[in-house]
């Protein structure tokens, strides 16, 4: 019963995206503002870089988590423990 788990969670295709995802600490503070509902302008302002910077940073998260938006991306995110809300 264990076994037949531990394969079952071992090919599962979400672990295997899990240990494919690298993020950096900015990118992780570009997730934690994503889920508080700020914008690609505020998200800018606050970390002081350009808007270009947090929608590349957005675009590369996006592509990394497979994810359709930012909802998913936000789930996904909270799911594997990147970011606590």
């Amino acid at each position: 019963m264990v076994v037949d788990f531990i394969e079952e969670i071992e090919s599962s295709q979400e672990v295997k995206d899990l240990f494919l995802i690298s993020v950096t600490k900015r990118e992780i503070e570009v997730l934690e503002k994503i889920s508080q509902g700020l914008t690609v302008k505020e998200i800018a302002q606050q970390l002081f870089v350009s808007c270009h910077t947090i929608i590349s940073h957005k675009k590369n998260l996006m592509e990394r988590f497979n994810a359709r938006n930012m909802v998913d991306l936000t789930v996904k995110a909270i799911r594997y423990n990147i970011i606590n809300v």
